[in-house]
């Protein structure tokens, strides 16, 4: 357990995760993750500097052909990062093809359509919404861009999906210790009186948390304690009282 700001991403939060159970020779091969934490880059920085696969579901395509299931989108385009270029699902190439930076500093890579094939296109409709101007394609760098099609593409699956059933356990976790100790709420306000000066920053409160928890864990295992039933929403009882 650890408290960090509330604006600090999941992601960022991986490395230093991984860093603490290699040290303590605790490194799984896959970890099983929410959302939260599931970036192209952050299962790659994982499987390069630690060996851990991440498990979790990536989010999905936002853009509106994604979400059409008719449109053109990202995963339609076929890539030749040798030769620069994206092939439309009608066999157009696009060879505009420019390295930057994006908003938040990021790499990116913009690659445009030419106006001869994109003008005339009998299914424009579906690729973009502009008037006139071609369609412009924004990837990540290819390392990237391969690992979020295939990893979309990997959580459709049964296998997959099975394996990812297993972060139920963790989810119960969660679960109890919100409604346990109360593990969203600090005893103190602000950072400086949650941690305990030590040379490892831990925080008081969080070490008791979780120590509780695994002796009541221990507890429920040591006398048969059945699992409770999955708990519902009060938005979800509403129609079965009705």
């Amino acid at each position: 357990m650890d408290t960090t700001n509330a604006s600090q991403s999941d992601q960022n939060m991986i490395a230093p995760i991984h860093d603490r159970l290699d040290q303590r020779d605790l490194l799984p091969d896959e970890h099983l993750v929410d959302t939260g934490y599931v970036a192209a880059a952050t299962l790659l920085d994982a499987a390069h500097d630690h060996g851990v696969r991440m498990v979790g579901p990536m989010p999905p395509d936002t853009s509106w052909q994604a979400k059409a299931n008719e449109g053109f989108d990202l995963a339609a385009f076929a890539v030749d990062w040798q030769a620069q270029t994206a092939v439309c699902p009608r066999g157009a190439a696009a060879r505009q093809w420019r390295e930057r930076l994006d908003s938040r500093g990021h790499p990116v890579i913009r690659i445009r359509g030419s106006d001869q094939d994109c003008a005339p296109c009998p299914v424009r409709g579906k690729c973009t919404r502009r008037a006139s101007e071609p369609r412009d394609l924004v990837l990540r760098p290819q390392a990237e861009h391969e690992t979020l099609q295939r990893h979309r593409q990997e959580q459709g699956t049964t296998a997959w999906k099975e394996s990812y059933g297993r972060r139920a356990g963790v989810e119960g976790t969660i679960s109890q210790a919100v409604r346990g100790p109360d593990i969203r709420h600090a005893r103190y306000r602000g950072l400086p009186k949650l941690q305990l000066q030590l040379q490892l920053q831990l925080q008081l409160q969080q070490i008791f948390s979780a120590a509780a928890l695994n002796l009541l864990r221990v507890d429920a295992w040591l006398t048969d304690t059945p699992l409770a039933r999955t708990r519902a929403s009060r938005l979800e009882v509403l129609p079965v009282m009705a």
